[in-house]
């Protein structure tokens, strides 16, 4: 009965790549439990269409977060365009939600880019501590902890900004589905007849005929 529900909800995280070993961080892209749960609420439900200027959007957005995987579906997209297409389907869903939040929120995209990349420095500034750490290399301790400390605080601040705003987003949808139950209480009477006209099909006619054939 909604009239248009969760339409232009998204999804948008980029895939986790993986990492050589076991006491190694996430790795650039990594969400929370929390954020992972509000990117959960904010996916989108009607099917995808694959456009020409979503796929060159994905490309686009790919070429910032991961150059070398951008590449990869460049060559494919020129080699095989079918097998590409099936490719960006299937591994590259948050290149597609992330192109889709672009066009439908460009701020909250341009926080979540933002933070997918300081997620990457992260890691490599922490990778480089963990260098130096074994190494016994203290200048470089002291200096790479200092960095660390001021990306972390960056990172965090970004983190807060972003879930500010898919809140925000979840709160405008919970508003207009306010209003929508409240626009189908009003028209409850008609809903219930279209469902039943629904339910017979093309026999509503045959009803309604023998509804007035009745002996009053």
């Amino acid at each position: 009965m909604l009239k248009s529900g969760l339409q232009g909800m998204l999804m948008a995280a980029v895939a986790v790549a993986m990492v050589s070993s076991s006491d190694d961080p996430p790795a650039p892209g990594y969400d929370t439990p929390r954020e992972q749960a509000m990117w959960r609420h904010l996916e989108r439900q009607e099917p995808v269409v694959m456009t020409t200027e979503l796929i060159d959007e994905c490309i686009e957005i790919a070429m910032v977060i991961n150059p070398s995987l951008a590449e990869q579906f460049n060559v494919l997209r020129k080699q095989d365009p079918a097998k590409f297409r099936k490719a960006l389907q299937t591994n590259g869903r948050q290149l597609i939600a992330l192109a889709q939040l672009k066009q439908n929120d460009p701020d909250l995209y341009t926080v979540k880019i933002a933070n997918l990349l300081i997620d990457a420095e992260v890691s490599d500034v922490a990778r480089q501590l963990r260098v130096a750490l074994r190494a016994n290399d203290t200048d470089k301790v002291d200096q790479l902890e200092q960095l660390l400390l001021s990306r972390v605080n960056a990172q965090i601040i970004l983190s807060l900004t972003e879930r500010e705003r898919y809140l925000n987003r979840l709160r405008d949808v919970v508003k207009q589905l306010e209003c929508e139950l409240e626009d189908d209480r009003l028209a409850a009477d008609q809903l219930i007849r279209d469902r039943f006209d629904e339910l017979l099909g093309a026999d509503a006619n045959l009803l309604k005929d023998h509804i007035a054939r009745r002996v009053p």
